[in-house]
């Protein structure tokens, strides 16, 4: 696939599942992997719910055989079988999710990759009064930031929809919460299906705030994957080309059937998206 960003995907919960079984039972026949390998994927965003079952580095080595990266941990599967928050009004909870994530940071610098650590689900959940939550997320990344600049592990804060969270709903709001820290290796996370509810102008809040971010996710306005919706996506990737973005994209969203049609479709949409772009 000749495309102008490195491109990921991301796996939920059961299908992160799948590819551990794989590797624990020495299996290099993985579908899905398999299939990412064939299109010229760059990585995947595993959602991992055990962290003791795997060592970082087999994990590694396992999808390297497939030619693939470990780009990101996804956290919210975790979070919520764990009942996690940054952001909760108890202290407890928050103490408890500070330390687990502390923990992932350190299995993704295990990894030896570069390999980051998203918080979509895991900052909070909405129903929490937001000047509040946002202080109480603010305290809990302020615990988090020193081991980030230890380890050099990206820690992504990503930008979900008030309808999900209390908290960085927007874009501004995001990086307002982290620039505080003047760390490098923290990071806000835009997502176009969470834009497209809370930006009024999501080019525009890209352009303006690209600094801040080194990954996005892409997933349409149904959070089903590129394609299956109503996003122009065209236009949110000339914009990133135009403006000099050098770094990944992935892939996010619901499964709308058979995830290896989801995902062929997806590469081939992107891969058209490809070529009328080369003229930029």
């Amino acid at each position: 696939m000749n495309f102008p960003f490195p491109l990921s995907f991301q796996l939920d919960g059961l299908n992160t599942k799948k590819i551990l079984e794989a590797l624990n039972k020495n299996k290099k026949n993985d579908k899905i992997l398999g299939l990412l390998q064939k299109r010229n994927i760059y990585g995947v965003e595993l959602n991992l719910l055990d962290y003791s079952a795997i060592k970082p580095a087999n994990l590694a080595d396992f999808l390297s055989s497939y030619n693939l990266k470990l780009t990101y941990i996804a956290t919210g599967a975790y979070a919520k079988e764990n009942k996690l928050s940054l952001s909760s009004p108890d202290v407890k909870v928050r103490e408890k999710t500070i330390c687990e994530l502390k923990n992932i940071l350190q299995f993704a610098n295990e990894t030896k990759q570069q390999t980051g650590v998203i918080c979509g689900f895991i900052k909070g959940v909405a129903g929490y009064p937001k000047r509040e939550a946002s202080e109480l997320l603010h305290d809990s990344l302020s615990q988090v930031s020193s081991i980030v600049k230890k380890l050099k592990t990206p820690l992504l804060l990503e930008v979900t929809n008030r309808y999900e969270s209390s908290v960085a709903n927007n874009i501004k709001e995001t990086v307002d919460l982290i620039q505080d820290f003047q760390n490098l290796f923290l990071h806000i996370l835009p997502d176009t299906f969470h834009m497209n509810i809370e930006e009024s102008n999501s080019l525009s809040e890209l352009h303006k705030y690209k600094n801040y971010f080194n990954s996005i996710h892409l997933s349409d306005n149904n959070r089903y994957f590129p394609g299956y919706g109503a996003i122009d996506f065209y236009q949110i990737l000339m914009m990133l080309k135009i403006s000099g973005y050098k770094h990944g994209v992935a892939i996010e969203g619901n499964i709308n059937g058979d995830i290896e049609e989801n995902i062929n479709f997806t590469v081939d949409y992107l891969t058209d998206i490809s070529r009328k772009l080369e003229v930029f």
